[in-house]
């Protein structure tokens, strides 16, 4: 069982197309259908137009100044991008293009009273008609706007365009006017600060007596270094030539030429060490001086330029002293004259000293003394500096604040302006009619194989061979029935008698042909004809049969089995005596219970009456001694028997019967119901020889039956079939 669903659910592609093209109608007028509806849905569509205008919203204003006193947006091409695409559709900016449209009659005559009113309306109206397209590596932006005519769509959108370029100007010169009126409060703030410092520091050096320039500091450093510096010199000056007089004054009485060289050299020798002291210690102090002035002061302060440049002569002093004294040939004679002016240059330099000292001691009490006020005066002048160059600032910002609300520029540019366009986005017949068909095809093709998975009924061979695993024996295509067909008035159509030539009754012959050769020697010679259910021809197949097996010159006996609905009496004349229901309930001899029939060689034993006990009657010792009687009797016995599902007659007769066919007409039952009939079959160990497909539309099924049919067979013109008929009646 499990191989055999396992079989149902292989994909056959060849089963597939068999049922797509028995299919081919449903597909074909679903899709014509949708292809209708869906022509008639876009005749009656209404039009849309699209008009675009494209705009170039550059994010950077033209630099015509220095500086730009209005801050530049800090967002990227992106988030701006996206903020332009917002404005664009914002309610505010259409319903100024609104209002634009309004002054030019686009809307008709609009009371003043409403006009916000009825612009909002129409803002609200047309904001879901416009679309925003922008591209992230460009600055261009596309304005489409949708509507149903043309002119309309075209003007709106151009009316978007100068509303967004003239609102982008406009916003700029109003960010500018800001600027002007911001900075023009500040500076006018910024002045009353400037003044209230300046007030300040003039009280303050008129309180102290200051008496400098506003451009000079008073406290400055300058004069107390040189006049120290002046001091210093002074002084090694002095000591020089002191010390020099003293040695003149000791070696004036020396006789020796050397002896009074050797104190030259010793003077010098003691004088250049005396010199060198002094000036280390002096640069030493310039240092110190100068690391406490750069605490307070910048490098480009006066004092601390003047204590640099005398750090370095210092040096160079000391760079000069250390190089080596030229030894002279011969000490000079000394003069009492060169003695007494010696002396008074001395007595100069000492006197010029001691003023020095005592200026420098006088200049360094005052400074002492003046330290709080120079403080008090540095802070004043500073704060009076910061606010100038605050107020110098604003001033220069202010200036081009103005000349910047006075520059007509803007960064919007109108590219390419909208259009009224020649045709309309929507509908498109084509691509909707292209896509009615493909869908339909599409949903068609899906209907059809859902309707033909939810059919499980056999509709083809190879699906009775697939689902039933039975061996096809034959395909009957369908006979009808007629009226004055058969020997009797109202009797059904033996097709083997009436048209032996045409397609059924050739398949009836290959039929007995595949039961003389099914199951090897011997032949069987009781063969039962059973279906799933009623009405799947297995009473036709039967007398059809047993026909052509008579015809082929064997002695056939046709038994009706089914005593619960007798249908072999259609085909044939029944005898009033005889049958089989007197042959099992009465002492009624076999041969009594015979009939001949009009076909040479086949005899029947027919259903006279219906009896109430049918399944005790066929399972009875009676029954079988009649069939094994029979079966001695003729070459061949054909049984008609009841169907399998309904009733257990047929199990009881397969039981004994040496072969068994399944008739099935396709549609009749579901092949789950033709399953179960045929595994019912085995149960009782029938002889199941094959399947016979009854009543087939050879020519509805043309593609699933093609290879079932016969060349020369069937295919007669109607015309010939006819008029041998006729003659035949004639």
């Amino acid at each position: 069982m499990a191989d055999e669903v396992h079989q149902e659910q292989q994909f056959d592609l060849q089963g597939y197309l068999r049922v797509l093209w028995k299919r081919k109608w449903l597909i074909i007028g679903f899709t014509a259908a949708l292809t209708m509806a869906v022509g008639v849905g876009t005749y009656f569509q209404p039009r849309v137009y699209v008009a675009k205008v494209t705009l170039l919203a550059g994010r950077d204003n033209p630099r015509l100044l220095t500086s730009d006193p209005i801050p530049g947006e800090r967002i990227g091409q992106r988030d701006y991008l996206k903020t332009q695409a917002a404005i664009l559709t914002s309610r505010s900016l259409l319903q100024g293009a609104v209002k634009r449209l309004m002054k030019d009659g686009f809307y008709g005559q609009v009371d003043p009273a409403r006009l916000e009113e009825k612009s909002s309306g129409f803002a609200r109206g047309i904001q879901s008609q416009v679309r925003v397209q922008t591209a992230d590596d460009t600055q261009v932006i596309t304005v489409a706007v949708e509507g149903g005519f043309p002119d309309r769509v075209a003007r709106i959108a151009n009316a978007i365009a100068d509303e967004y370029s003239n609102s982008n100007e406009e916003s700029r010169v109003s960010m500018a006017n800001q600027a002007v009126a911001w900075l023009t409060t500040k500076l006018a703030e910024q002045k009353r600060k400037l003044t209230a410092a300046e007030d300040e520091l003039r009280a303050y050096k008129e309180k102290e007596k200051i008496i400098a320039p506003d451009d000079a500091d008073p406290f400055s450093t300058l004069a107390l270094g040189r006049l120290n510096d002046e001091y210093l010199t002074t002084r090694f000056q002095r000591m020089e030539k002191q010390a020099r007089l003293a040695t003149m004054k000791k070696n004036r009485s020396a006789r020796s030429a050397q002896g009074r060289s050797s104190a030259a050299e010793s003077l010098d020798a003691d004088i250049q060490r005396k010199l060198r002291e002094s000036l280390e210690a002096e640069y030493v102090q310039a240092q110190v001086d100068l690391r406490n002035l750069s605490q307070r002061y910048g490098p480009e302060h006066p004092d601390i330029i003047t204590l640099k440049e005398r750090v370095a002569r210092i040096a160079k002093e000391l760079d000069s002293l250390g190089q080596p004294a030229v030894r002279p040939e011969a000490a000079p004679q000394v003069t009492e004259a060169q003695i007494t002016d010696l002396q008074a240059e001395v007595t100069a330099l000492t006197q010029k000293e001691s003023a020095l000292s005592q200026a420098l001691e006088a200049h360094k009490a005052q400074g002492r003394t003046l330290s709080r006020t120079a403080a008090g005066y540095s802070l004043r002048k500073q704060s009076v500096d910061l606010n100038r160059q605050t107020y110098n600032d604003l001033l220069s910002r202010l200036n081009d604040a103005q000349l910047s609300s006075q520059i007509k520029a803007t960064t919007v540019k109108v590219l390419d302006r909208a259009e009224p366009p020649r045709s309309p986005i929507e509908p498109q017949p084509a691509r909707n009619l292209i896509v009615a068909v493909l869908l339909g095809l599409v949903l068609g093709v899906g209907l059809a194989t859902l309707r033909e998975n939810l059919d499980h009924r056999i509709k083809s061979p190879e699906e009775a061979i697939r689902y039933l695993r039975l061996p096809l024996l034959t395909v009957i295509p369908g006979i009808g029935l007629g009226q004055d067909a058969g020997k009797e008035k109202g009797k059904a159509k033996l097709v083997t008698i009436e048209e032996p030539r045409s397609h059924a009754a050739e398949c009836y012959r290959n039929l007995r042909t595949s039961i003389l050769f099914s199951t090897g020697r011997p032949v069987p010679k009781t063969i039962l004809i059973t279906s799933a259910v009623g009405g799947e021809g297995k009473s036709t197949t039967s007398a059809n049969l047993a026909v052509v097996m008579s015809q082929n010159g064997r002695r056939v006996l046709l038994v009706d089995a089914d005593l619960r609905r007798p249908s072999l009496t259609r085909y044939f004349t029944r005898r009033e005596s005889g049958g089989i229901v007197r042959l099992l309930m009465e002492n009624c001899r076999p041969e009594e219970a015979v009939q001949r029939s009009f076909v040479d060689n086949l005899d029947l034993l027919l259903c006279h009456d219906v009896p109430s006990n049918p399944s005790e009657l066929l399972g009875s010792d009676r029954m079988f001694g009649a069939v094994e009687h029979f079966r001695n009797q003729y070459d061949a016995v054909v049984i008609d028997s009841p169907v399998v599902i309904s009733v257990p007659d047929t199990l009881i007769l397969a039981s004994r019967a040496e072969a068994v066919i399944m008739v099935h007409r396709p549609g009749a039952a579901a092949r789950d119901m033709v399953r179960h009939a045929r595994e019912k079959l085995e149960e009782v160990k029938a002889n199941i020889l094959g399947l016979v497909l009854n009543n087939v539309d050879l020519e509805a099924g043309r593609y699933a039956y093609s290879r079932h049919r016969y060349y020369g067979y069937g295919v007669e013109d109607k015309e010939k079939v006819q008029k041998g008929r006729t003659g035949k009646k004639a």
